[in-house]
């Protein structure tokens, strides 16, 4: 800042200071250009792929030159008339993740399923390991990571009242208190202002740089404290975000249902969505009316019976996968079939032993057998 002739200007006998707390505005600073001077570089400065959807976050504090001194006490301090907040506000979303825009968009048969379930783990990725893998493994595996950029945004805006709380409200005394105690003339009353020394003015400079560096870190610790509830499992965020999502999941299952779109497994449209640890199963959906569950943790055994043939459907519990990504292999035709949602086995085609099945998927590998 250099030097300020402070001299010239007033000196007064007042009560006590009246700072004027100006309405913070919006930095420039968002996730998209922050650099090292930011006090969230090292906690949000990341990659689009990798970083977070939204921030609502103190940035900085400015506090105005002191237009005059004045004498409290046997103390002189600077009158300090106003401060300036700036604060991060920002929401988008992530380059791995697609805008959900329903049946008259990109929901389709193929599709709305996991539009559904990963939606439904976004708002509650912070609840635990079962909803962060879940979304994790779709990334992972290359899928897109539905949501909608308006859900971001309701989730940020909860945080919006309390960051603007902390800087009306809890700043103010440790602002004037530091000020009183960093910024001080002992000098005797009667003495002519006029003679302390002017260099000293670049000192008061400097300390005021730091005091609202100081200050500013007040404003971030104080948001942090009215927001820590935000977060909770069920809390302010969560269901800011869920008044977004959950009347889309509901048009796109209505829709699904109107034009007999093949149910999800699970039926995320008329159950409630599950997540926990993936469990491989082959469904045999031969029947629709009937449909039958084996665990492949288990390494079944299954019978064709009285059946021509058997309609076999590869399923991850708590995952969502169906049929994507699925190497079946078998050995009565000595071939793979790579992909298929369903696998036919016809009792003509099978050995008299147990024909075994071999199927891959990603990294694992199941095993079971089909008999007569």
């Amino acid at each position: 800042m250099g030097e300020v002739v402070f001299y010239e200007r007033e000196i007064k006998v007042i009560d006590e200071p009246k700072i004027k707390f100006d309405e913070p505005i919006i930095s420039d600073v968002n996730l998209e250009n922050m650099t090292p001077s930011s006090p969230h570089y090292t906690d949000v400065m990341y990659s689009a792929e990798n970083g977070v959807n939204g921030l609502t976050a103190p940035e900085l504090i400015k506090i105005s030159e002191p237009t005059f001194y004045y004498l409290k006490g046997d103390k002189w301090y600077p009158n300090i008339e106003q401060i300036e907040g700036e604060y991060i506000y920002d929401y988008r979303l992530l380059d791995t993740q697609k805008e959900v825009t329903g049946p008259s968009g990109n929901s389709t048969e193929e599709n709305y399923c996991a539009q559904i379930m990963v939606m439904g783990s976004i708002p509650k990725y912070n609840d635990g390991f079962d909803y962060q893998h879940y979304y994790d493994t779709q990334i992972g595996a290359g899928r897109p990571g539905w949501y909608m950029l308006e859900a971001v945004k309701k989730h940020e805006a909860v945080h919006k009242p309390k960051l603007l709380d902390a800087f009306y409200n809890d700043i103010k005394d440790s602002l004037l208190s530091l000020i009183e105690k960093r910024l001080i003339y002992i000098d005797q009353p009667q003495k002519d202002f006029s003679e302390i020394d002017n260099g000293n003015f670049i000192f008061v400079d400097l300390k005021l740089e730091e005091i609202a560096s100081l200050i500013t870190e007040i404003w971030i610790v104080q948001h942090l404290a009215r927001s820590k509830s935000d977060h909770d499992s069920g809390g302010a965020a969560e269901q800011a975000e869920y008044s977004v999502i959950n009347p889309m999941i509901e048009q796109i299952c209505v829709h699904a249902h109107s034009n007999n779109w093949d149910a999800c497994y699970p039926d995320v449209c008329n159950e409630p969505m599950p997540y926990g640890q993936e469990i491989p199963y082959i469904i045999d959906v031969t029947n629709p009316e009937n449909l039958i569950h084996y665990d492949l943790t288990n390494s079944p055994s299954i019978s064709i019976g009285e059946r021509n043939e058997i309609k076999l459907l590869f399923y991850m519990q708590n995952g969502m996968i169906i049929g994507e990504n699925v190497v079946w292999s078998y050995t009565y035709d000595g071939g793979e079939v790579s992909g298929s949602k369903e696998m036919v086995f016809r009792k003509k085609q099978l050995k008299e032993t147990p024909e075994i099945v071999t199927l891959t998927y990603g990294y694992d590998q199941f095993i079971f057998d089909i008999t007569h």
